[in-house]
């Protein structure tokens, strides 16, 4: 569907956990909702990572988009415990009129300031 911009500001490595929201309304047409989260997935770029799907730290839960305001049209998953590099993170979903639509967004990760 859409690569989103990129998260900002960048989380700090083995420091933060934050939720990251999948916004799926500005390609939904009207009355349209998430019908299955297929996944969500934590990718790491530049290979600092060997393990990145572990930064997923919740289950995955659709909720409303902070767009259009409306029920079932966005995700939400926590993520943390991130290795300094850059990482891609992405959310795959079923819609109710069929469709199978992703969203993804590159997050640097940075090591905390000493």
């Amino acid at each position: 569907m859409s690569r989103a911009a990129d998260l900002c500001p960048p989380i700090v490595a083995q420091v933060e956990q934050e939720y990251v929201q999948f916004d799926f309304a500005p390609g939904l047409k009207t009355g349209v909702t998430i019908l299955a989260i297929v996944a969500v997935n934590c990718y790491s770029l530049d290979n600092t990572d060997q393990t990145p799907m572990a930064r997923i730290l919740s289950v995955p839960e659709v909720v409303d988009s902070p767009s259009s305001k409306l029920p079932g049209q966005a995700v939400v998953a926590l993520f943390g415990e991130m290795i300094a590099g850059l990482y891609l993170v992405q959310a795959i979903i079923q819609t109710s009129d069929g469709q199978t639509l992703s969203v993804e967004a590159r997050w640097p990760c940075v090591n905390a300031t000493p």
